[in-house]
């Protein structure tokens, strides 16, 4: 997965992306990890594991020109409940935290 990802960011025009293709770079390899060993390191590797349905980290970063971007999300795919339940909390106090903050 991490290898596609990157041949998408080395060539836009595979997801159909109308830029340049020498705009366009990659920041570093993606990082895709899951099944409960997780280095949250920006220098962190892809392994070859299999993906495990549970919690699923991704981080990569793309250069557009001079500017370079990172993003990393987490996704929970049928987790164990109390992942679940710790989610729930999170969400819980983002909002309130949001709420408070409204003028």
């Amino acid at each position: 997965l991490a290898q596609e990802i990157e041949a998408i960011l080395e060539d836009p025009n595979k997801i159909k992306l109308n830029v340049p293709e020498q705009d366009v770079s990659s920041c570093y390899f993606p990082i895709i990890q899951s099944g409960g060993k997780y280095d949250l390191r920006i220098s962190a590797q892809s392994t070859s594991d299999p993906l495990s349905h549970d919690i699923i980290t991704v981080s990569l970063g793309a250069r557009y020109k001079l500017y370079c971007s990172n993003i990393a999300r987490t996704f929970l795919v049928d987790p164990p409940k109390k992942v679940s339940a710790m989610y729930e909390v999170l969400l819980e106090v983002q909002e309130a935290c949001l709420e408070v903050m409204q003028p």
